[in-house]
Order: structure tokens, then C-alpha cells, then sequence
């Protein structure tokens, strides 16, 4: 791989300026981001280094023509005997070398990809005498700052565990981090700079129990689950316990999935929480009014379903995030409006196939599977067990959209059908060849692999890297311009699919594009900077550095 170094960029007083989207009902406004000072000078400009990875070209796309991804096997693992056991998935570079690593909560496998055969390798053993019995998913994350990802791992019937990661090595931190001792039933959790000190905060949603002894058929009685926890990063690698700040229904919920959005686009991170059994407890969105958490039950996204997964982006160009969620026996998508969040599901074609017994959804995303400029839904579907009288196995849908903004599943034409017991997944480029590759767990049998082969469509995919605690930007977005159309993605840390999480990098399919008008990272303290007349075809690390001093 051939890596071409640019030189430093000065950003332009354009960029000083802030750029703004016209402020009125669905949209929203930046704050200038250069306020001047008692002198009425403007500060010192920050700057930006661009590390381009490279123009890659694909070798072979008659190959994706005869098939889009090689599906590859994990080991056999442990048989999972809980519902919620081991299933998530994470995806980051643990070591600094570059290439991802794949950690399988529950039961601890590891593996990279190589192009070999057999992709995973058992790291059972290199994690001995770590807390990980009993986990559900989890997240990675630099919590201290280091520049190193570490990894959080929610679990069920237990403490959730932080692993800080010292160069490579992840060692169990979670008590001297202030974390609960508490053996709760956790699943969701999301990292993001809520209080905008510049350090990453954590967010972790409870489940609970579920009761089956009641005589209760539509399950409209239960008890409240276990709360959801928001902690503060104090910026000493310790946390402090600041649940109190949400209000009741944020605790009362069965967490599926859910985390740290900027719904409105103001540059404070706000929570949307997905829940179960929602005929019960709702999911709940709560803004965020300058570090306070207020709930808003008026902007349509309080949705009363059986939410397992959660997917975010901008699917109508608004720039705002639009939903996809899973549920037991049916989809929702919403899309932002002037009026708030409406449900689109009926016209949307996110339907599940019951002749097909795709039943119960999970995991799912909004991803750009065919590098068309349009994003995508990837859904994985599974049974609970036979109390319930769903089909054991379910086949997954890969609900690729087309030009009238409307999806169909393309599941059965691309090979990723496969009937599983399906839980979480990550979608992420794992062999740097521009095309999303999908990791996904399988509560009955080996997680699966889809490796995607490479095409002739173009694609980024951006890294951000920054100073401080917050090294990865997690929370910026990046906004890419391409012949009159604005694409958008935000750097995540948890927050979406169902138990999973992927590395702090965005993915940009964009069609026959060779070259790009402009880009824009908005980051988490507000800043934007612009960034013009990049080639395609290529990974991008964007480096912010300190602003020149001024004369």
C-alpha cells in the first residue's frame, strides 16, 4: 500500500466563519466557531494533515459480479445457552498495526483478515483471568486518551467490564474507573462527549429480566428493567456516576440498543434509547439542553415497539439522522420532517418476509453495501426459543435502496440469507479494498464473515484523529459534496446495531465519482474545517493539529 503524505493545510477564514445549514424546522445551525477576543482579532487558524492511503483500483470486478461476498466461518464456538449471551460483536485496531481485530464477547475469539482461508484465530487463552463470562456485547473506545482503542463489554447477570488497552494488552480497570459493581442486565452502550469537555462520557442501557411466569400473553405488565447508567469521564481515567441527570423513563425501559446522537445537529450530543416490550416503556429521546437531559416525547421518535436494533443516517438529504429499527414481527423507518420524525415504514419496503420466517429482527444498520451513494439496511434476523413459537432458524434481509428511495431485499441475489439464531454485526472495510464486509454472530452456531469483493464504484473511508482525550473524534461528522448532492456520516462509538460496535471511521460509497468537490469535518467542539479536490478510491486519515500562532 502506497501512502501519500500531504503537506499541512491551512484552513481557510471561510471555515472560520462556520459553515451553517439554514436554520428553520427540520435543519439546524452551527455556532460560529472563530468567536474573536477583547481585541476583535480573529484566533490563530487551526490546521489540518490529509495522509491519503492511496488510489486503489479493483483487480477483478467481474468477480462481485458472480458474487458479491465470500462468506467465510468462524471456529465452532461454545454452545450459548442464554438469549443474550455472546451476542455482539466488536471491531477496532487493538494493537496500532493498522488492521482490524474482531473481538467476540461471551466467548473470546479474535481474528484479522488476511485473505487466508480459515480467518480466525482463538485468543481464548491471551485473555485468560479477564471478566468476560456472561457478556453481551460491548464497544471500544480510547476512554483515557491514549491514542489506544480500549474495549467495554456490557454484560447480563453481571458487572460490565472496562478493559483499558496498554499497548495491546487489556487489562480489567472497571472498579478503579468507578464503574458499578452492581450485577445488572446491560446491552446498549454508546460513548460520546455529552458535557462537550473534550473527554468521552459513557452511556450504558439496562435490560432486565423478563418474567415468563406471569400469565401474561402480551407481556404489558412488567416491571420497570434495570436503569440505564450515564457516567462522566472526570479525565483522570476515572468516571463519575451522573445517572441521576436522566430522567425516570430512560431507567425504566428494557434497553435494547441506543446512545449518543446529535438529533438536531447543535453540537450537543443528545440520547435515543430503543427499548423492548415498548406496549410498556417506549423508546425515548432525550435532548440535550446544554449538558441537561430533557425529555422530548413530541418529535415522533417515542415509539411504542418490541426494538431490538438501531440504524442512523441522513436518507433524504437533510443532512439530520432518519431510523431504522428492527422489532419482533415488523421494521420501522422514520425520516426526519419539518414537523419531526414520521414513520415511513409502510412505503419504505423495510418489510419482513414471515413466509420466509423472518420473524424477529436485530441487528441492523444504515450502510452503503453498494457503493452507489445511497445507503443501505442490512438486517439480521433469529428466534428467541420455542416459548415463543418462531421458526428456529431465520434467513437475514439486505435491504439495498434504490433510486426512488424506496428498499428491497437483495438478501437471496448476494448471499447473505444464511438462516441463523441472529443477533448483533458489524459492518466495516476489512481488507481496505473500499467495500463494506459484514461480521455477525450467530447464537447457534460459528459467527460468519461476509467478505466483500471489490467493484468498479468509488468510495472513502475517512479517519479522524485530534488531540486530547477525545483522539478518535468520536461524535464528529464528516460531510462529503459530489456534483450538487451532500453526503453525511458520524463517527460512532456504540450507539447502533444491537450489542456491537465498530472502529471510529466513516464509509463514503460514491458511485462513479473520481474526485470529490469538497469535504467538511464538523468536529465535536464545533470547529469546521473544509477540505477540497481529493481522489477517491481511497482511505484518508485527517489530522488536526495546533492552530499557528499568531503575529
Amino acid at each position: 500500500m502506497n501512502e501519500v503524505r500531504r503537506n499541512t493545510r491551512s484552513v481557510s477564514t471561510l471555515a472560520l466563519l462556520g459553515w451553517a445549514v439554514s436554520c428553520g424546522p427540520g435543519t439546524a445551525s452551527f455556532r460560529d466557531s472563530s468567536p474573536t477576543g477583547d481585541s476583535g482579532e480573529a484566533p490563530a487558524a487551526p490546521r489540518l494533515e490529509v495522509v491519503e492511503g492511496g488510489v486503489r483500483t479493483c483487480a477483478d470486478p467481474s468477480l462481485r459480479e458472480a458474487a458479491p461476498f465470500d462468506v467465510l466461518f468462524s471456529r465452532a464456538e461454545p454452545p450459548k445457552k442464554n438469549w443474550f449471551w455472546g451476542g455482539g460483536a466488536l471491531v477496532g485496531d487493538l494493537t496500532g498495526d493498522g488492521r482490524h481485530d474482531v473481538l467476540l464477547p461471551g466467548f473470546w475469539q479474535t481474528f484479522r483478515y488476511d485473505g487466508a482461508d480459515d480467518l480466525f484465530d482463538d485468543a481464548t487463552d491471551s485473555l485468560a483471568g479477564l471478566p468476560t463470562a456472561g457478556a453481551s456485547g460491548g464497544s471500544m473506545a480510547d476512554y483515557d486518551g491514549d491514542g489506544d482503542l480500549d474495549v467495554l463489554l456490557t454484560r447480563y447477570l453481571a458487572p460490565d467490564v472496562l478493559l483499558r488497552n496498554d499497548q495491546g494488552v487489556l487489562v480489567d480497570v472497571s472498579t478503579a474507573a468507578g464503574l458499578s459493581t452492581q450485577p445488572y442486565k446491560s446491552m446498549a452502550s454508546s460513548w460520546g462527549d455529552y458535557d462537550r469537555d473534550g473527554d468521552l462520557d459513557l452511556y450504558i442501557g439496562g435490560y432486565g429480566v423478563i418474567d415468563e411466569s406471569r400469565e401474561n400473553p402480551d407481556h404489558d405488565d412488567f416491571e420497570p428493567g434495570d436503569p440505564s447508567l450515564l457516567y462522566r469521564n472526570e479525565g483522570d481515567g476515572t468516571f463519575s456516576d451522573m445517572s441521576h441527570l436522566l430522567p425516570q423513563e430512560a431507567h425504566d425501559g428494557f434497553t435494547f440498543v441506543g446512545g449518543f446522537v446529535d438529533v438536531d445537529l447543535d453540537g450537543w450530543l443528545d440520547l435515543y434509547i430503543v427499548n423492548d416490550f415498548g406496549q410498556s416503556y417506549p423508546n425515548v429521546l432525550l435532548r440535550n439542553v446544554e449538558g441537561r437531559f430533557e425529555r422530548d416525547p413530541d418529535a415522533g421518535l417515542d415509539l411504542a415497539i418490541t426494538g431490538m436494533g438501531l440504524g442512523l443516517g441522513d436518507l433524504n438529504g437533510d443532512l439530520l439522522p432518519d431510523v431504522v429499527m428492527s422489532a419482533w414481527n415488523g421494521n420501522h423507518l422514520l425520516k426526519s420532517t419539518s414537523v419531526g420524525w414520521v414513520d415511513y415504514t409502510s412505503v419504505s419496503g423495510v418489510d419482513n418476509d414471515l413466509e420466509r420466517a423472518q420473524k424477529v429482527g436485530w441487528g441492523v444498520t444504515l450502510d452503503d453495501l453498494d457503493n452507489d451513494g445511497d445507503l443501505d439496511a442490512p438486517m439480521v434476523y433469529g428466534h428467541l426459543d420455542s416459548t415463543y413459537q418462531s421458526s428456529p432458524l431465520q434467513p437475514d434481509a439486505l435491504y439495498l435502496q434504490g433510486d426512488d428511495g424506496t428498499f428491497h431485499d437483495a438478501g437471496p441475489d448476494w448471499g447473505f440469507h444464511h438462516p441463523t439464531v441472529g443477533r448483533g454485526f458489524v459492518v466495516v472495510d476489512l481488507d481496505g479494498n473500499g467495500w463494506l464486509d459484514v461480521v455477525k454472530r450467530d447464537l447457534a452456531g460459528p459467527s460468519i464473515t461476509y467478505v466483500a469483493r471489490c467493484g468498479t464504484a468509488a468510495w472513502l473511508v475517512v479517519r479522524l484523529h485530534d488531540e486530547g482525550m477525545n483522539r478518535f473524534g468520536v461524535g464528529a461528522r464528516v460531510e462529503v459534496d459530489t456534483g450538487g448532492r451532500t453526503l453525511t456520516r458520524t463517527v460512532f462509538a456504540g450507539t447502533i446495531g444491537h450489542a456491537s460496535g465498530g472502529p471510529p471511521e466513516v464509509h463514503f460509497g460514491l458511485g462513479d465519482a473520481d474526485t470529490i468537490e469538497a469535504m467538511r469535518v464538523i468536529w465535536p467542539d464545533g470547529e469546521v474545517t473544509p477540505i477540497e479536490g481529493m481522489a477517491t478510491r481511497q482511505p484518508l486519515d485527517i489530522t488536526r493539529l495546533p492552530a499557528s500562532p499568531t503575529r
